[in-house]
């Protein structure tokens, strides 16, 4: 239990080093949230409750404190570990600021529309509990967003194999809402949850789709990433009919524009042909090989610092192994002959190719030294001669 326990601490040690200074104090004010929330004084304050968004108390402050505020411990743990692995994944491809920038933005939309749900809740049941006994917490929505996020730039990494099939990156947002929805209806979670993790998967949705600028354009427009694309193949084509019009809509009206990507120039005097691909795809392709690339590299690494191949010859580690033990040199002609010269042992760090089949190494004796000399200087007299 004690070796567990250290162990636990130097993985935590280890995320809280590598974790930049923006995903740190975001972990730092949701554990104070978590305190915070012992105090139902403190509670009813920062967090949403829908009827206290109008006036005349206007709790507009609670759509930022809301989201740090964790009731339950597990909760933190889980805040924990999605957070780390966003630092891991998305902000070194992104940087801090669209970070942040993506954290305000989700937890803003988890906000609004948790409240516009529950609102809509009272407006055809007219029941003043959705007003005022819901109270909208925690980072269940940014959570949602960051499955999303994964989604789009490593969407065929495998993540377990079943008798079924493969669970990849693409079923994670789906497979999540599910859950929420099955544990909320066994009374193991609370209500929001599944609210705030639809809207948290819907607004990263919209925002990586349509809004998200990056160095080539602004959104995603590739199919894989397609609102359809999140639902099991045989239920897309049916949900293509009811969204585009929805999509047709939203465009014509200015609330979403159309994704740009970097367009190739035309030249009408020559003919190209060029593959057609979204630039996207092929920037997320380019990405999930260079990782998977600098992964091979540092474990071909590490194994070449601790391991080396049995057709290394070994060096004599223990002082030399020689036919008589009270002699410390021996002349070459009397050394094994099985055993390499000092100027051929190789170790750990030598950079070395051996061959397909190990030669035998056989020093040269005095007499066939002899004979080369002579057969160096009869082939010179020779040359002479001629």
């Amino acid at each position: 239990m004690i070796t567990n326990a250290k162990y636990f601490q130097q993985q935590i040690k280890a995320l809280l080093k590598n974790t930049s200074n923006v995903i740190t104090i975001i972990l730092t004010i949701t554990v104070v949230g978590y305190f915070i929330g012992w105090s139902e004084t403190a509670l009813k304050n920062c967090v949403i409750i829908p009827g206290f968004m109008s006036p005349p108390t206007f709790s507009i402050w609670t759509t930022v404190t809301f989201c740090f505020i964790e009731l339950h411990w597990y909760e933190v743990v889980v805040d924990f570990v999605s957070l780390s692995l966003c630092a891991k994944l998305l902000e070194p491809l992104w940087g801090r600021k669209e970070m942040l920038k993506f954290f305000g933005i989700i937890n803003l939309g988890v906000a609004f529309l948790s409240m516009f749900y529950y609102l809509l809740l009272y407006a055809s049941t007219r029941n003043s509990k959705f007003l005022f006994e819901v109270q909208i917490h925690g980072l269940a929505g940014f959570i949602a967003s960051l499955s999303v996020a994964v989604r789009q730039i490593l969407p065929d990494h495998l993540i377990l194999k079943t008798k079924w099939g493969f669970v990849t990156n693409r079923h994670v947002p789906l497979m999540i809402v599910l859950f929420s929805i099955m544990f909320w209806s066994l009374n193991v979670f609370d209500g929001t949850n599944p609210v705030m993790l639809c809207a948290g998967a819907l607004c990263s949705w919209i925002y990586l789709r349509f809004f998200q600028k990056h160095y080539n354009g602004r959104g995603d427009s590739s199919e894989n990433f397609s609102f359809a694309s999140f639902f099991p193949t045989f239920m897309q084509k049916y949900l293509n009919v009811v969204l585009n019009p929805i999509y047709i809509c939203c465009l014509r009206f200015g609330v979403i524009k159309k994704p740009e990507t970097s367009k190739l120039p035309s030249n009408s005097s020559q003919l190209m042909m060029v593959s057609v691909a979204d630039p996207h795809d092929i920037e997320r392709r380019r990405q999930i090989a260079m990782k998977a690339l600098n992964d091979r590299l540092k474990h071909t690494g590490d194994n070449s610092r601790t391991s080396v191949p049995r057709s290394f010859p070994r060096p004599n580690t223990g002082g030399g192994v020689h036919s008589h033990s009270h002699h410390h040199h021996q002349h070459p002609s009397q050394m094994d002959k099985s055993q390499p010269p000092p100027h051929m042992v190789f170790t750990k760090d030598s950079v070395f190719v051996p061959p397909a089949i190990a030669l035998p190494y056989e020093p040269l004796s005095q007499a066939s030294e002899s004979k080369v000399s002579n057969s160096k200087s009869t082939s010179e007299t020779l040359i002479d001669l001629n």
